[in-house]
């Protein structure tokens, strides 16, 4: 629960550690969504902290995740404005994608959100730039990051496949 991540999070802040108190922000809202609680707080943090952070990844990473949340969940209606959340995101990757570490997640989240629009075109090509990202090794402890969404991808890119080709086979 957060309680276990609460502590870390004073920490983070204490020192200034403006992309840490987002990352773990971004696992208390994981935290939230896995369990079916409303995320709209966790989502609201998350573009704050991306915000303070001043990094445009992970700000991209906030806005992609609020885009995929909005149009899969009631909790939010679907405007104009989450739509061009998406975009945003992905113009902001296109931008700047130095991130080792967090660039390949910020450009999955955007595969989701565009997987939750049956957009499985524009999803598989999320997954590309992710899968490109993730050829080059990053350091230890670093390289932790990419062994997970490396085994991530395939799985969302073999659902997306999927879905791409039973909605082709519907059509004729």
């Amino acid at each position: 629960g957060s309680e276990n991540l609460d502590p870390l999070l004073a920490d983070a802040q204490e020192r200034g550690w403006s992309d840490i108190v987002f990352l773990l922000h971004y696992a208390l809202f994981a935290q939230i969504q896995r369990a079916g609680l409303d995320c709209s707080d966790a989502i609201a943090q998350l573009l704050v902290t991306a915000d303070q952070a001043g990094a445009s990844v992970l700000l991209a990473l906030a806005l992609a995740t609020q885009a995929e949340h909005a149009f899969a969940s009631a909790d939010y209606a679907v405007t104009e404005s989450v739509e061009s959340d998406l975009a945003r995101a992905v113009a902001l990757l296109e931008q700047d994608s130095s991130s080792g570490v967090d660039a390949p997640t910020a450009y999955v989240a955007c595969g989701l959100a565009y997987h939750v629009r049956g957009l499985w075109e524009l999803e598989e090509e999320m997954y590309q730039v992710a899968g490109r990202l993730l050829e080059d090794d990053l350091p230890p402890p670093l390289d932790r990051t990419q062994r997970t969404t490396r085994r991530l991808i395939p799985y969302n890119r073999r659902e997306a496949l999927l879905n791409w080709a039973c909605g082709l086979f519907e059509v004729g």
